[in-house]
Order: C-alpha cells, then structure tokens, then sequence
C-alpha cells in the first residue's frame, strides 16, 4: 500500500508540472502559420494558463516541504487539489473535444491525443484521491481527540 501511495503523491505533485513543461516545449510551434492544425490542451479560455501554473507549482512545492501532520498545511493542500481538480477537468474535457474533432478528421495525431487525455485523467484522479486524503486526515485527527476519564485524588 504504501508504494501506491507514493506513486499517487508523485502523480499528484509532479502531473501538473509535466503539463506546465509539455506547454512551454508546445509554444514555439504556436508560430509556425499552419491551417489551424495545431491545438494544444492550454488553449481554454475558461482558465488561464498563469493560473494552472502557479497552482501546479505551489502544490508541488506544499507536498515536498510540508509536514504530513501539519493539520493546517493539509488543509490547505486539500483546498489547492480542489482548485487543481478544476482545473485539470476543463482541460480534460477541452481534451476530449480534441480528440474528438481528430477522430472525425482521422488525423495522424489521434494517437497521442488520446494518450494525452489519459494522462490528464489519471492526473485529474490522482489528485481527487490526494484530496480526500489530506481533508479526511484533518478531520479524523479532530475526531480522535476524545475527552477521557480524569482521576482526580484527594
């Protein structure tokens, strides 16, 4: 269990961060006059890109510096996966339109859409379950602390 935790925090932390990198290598080809055969995942106009970034960038870096115990750095991570979770579902869903408008045109570049919406789904997962995690550590932390029998000697 525990190395499936790790592969989890690892896709969790680093996923946005391949996406962050797989867009930068994407924009010199923005350039290039082409017939609008070129369309990238960041191309949404519902969130912009500096957002995901900084998002992506300070959850990776909560998840490497904070402590797990930390009730209130979990919280916080948990507030920002749900931020990320937004976020990676309407590029999922931008994604899935892309691979559809490939299907119907049965271009070339099908292939690699599609492993790209995969990636973003496994990403968008990995971050749902890290959610859950670091909010449900917080509240059962909370819960265990019941008040117990005190002596009291006179």
């Amino acid at each position: 269990m525990k190395f499936c935790h790790f592969v989890n925090k690892f896709v969790a932390s680093v996923g946005g961060v391949i996406l962050v990198l797989y867009e930068f290598s994407q924009f010199y080809e923005n350039y290039i006059p082409k017939y609008n055969d070129h369309m990238y995942i960041m191309d949404n106009s519902y969130i912009p890109f500096s957002t995901f970034f900084i998002l992506s960038l300070s959850y990776m870096f909560l998840n490497i510096f904070s402590p797990s115990k930390n009730s209130i750095s979990n919280s916080f991570k948990g507030l920002l996966g749900c931020f990320l979770i937004t976020c990676s579902m309407f590029y999922f869903m931008n994604q899935v339109i892309i691979c559809s408008e490939y299907a119907k045109e049965e271009s070339s570049k099908l292939r690699f859409s599609v492993y790209f919406c995969v990636f973003l789904f496994l990403y968008m997962f990995s971050l749902c379950i890290e959610s859950y995690q670091n909010f449900s550590f917080t509240t059962s932390r909370y819960e265990r602390k019941e008040p117990g029998t005190m002596k009291v000697e006179v």
